[in-house]
């Protein structure tokens, strides 16, 4: 027979997708940070890391536990200041 899904199940899917999401934007901008800091080009960097820094920040509680959060933060911030 057919699998129906609940409510529930549509909420954690969406959340899931959300997540995965939010961790393709991180990585695709540290990405980018890294080809960018290799390229002498350190405002781009630093605008990057303030990007994200930002994303970080919003995302506390959503798609990030408190550990995730302090986690990226405190290297967000190790990154800026040893530019």
């Amino acid at each position: 027979g057919k699998k129906t899904k609940s409510k529930d199940d549509d909420d954690d899917e969406g959340q899931d997708d959300e997540s995965l999401g939010f961790a393709e934007s991180v990585v695709k901008k540290l990405e980018k940070a890294r080809r960018d800091c290799g390229r002498g080009r350190l405002s781009n960097v630093r605008r990057i890391l303030n990007a994200l820094l930002r994303q970080v920040n919003a995302q506390r509680g959503k798609h990030l536990t408190d550990e995730g959060y302090y986690l990226l933060r405190l290297n967000v911030i190790y990154l800026q200041e040893n530019l």
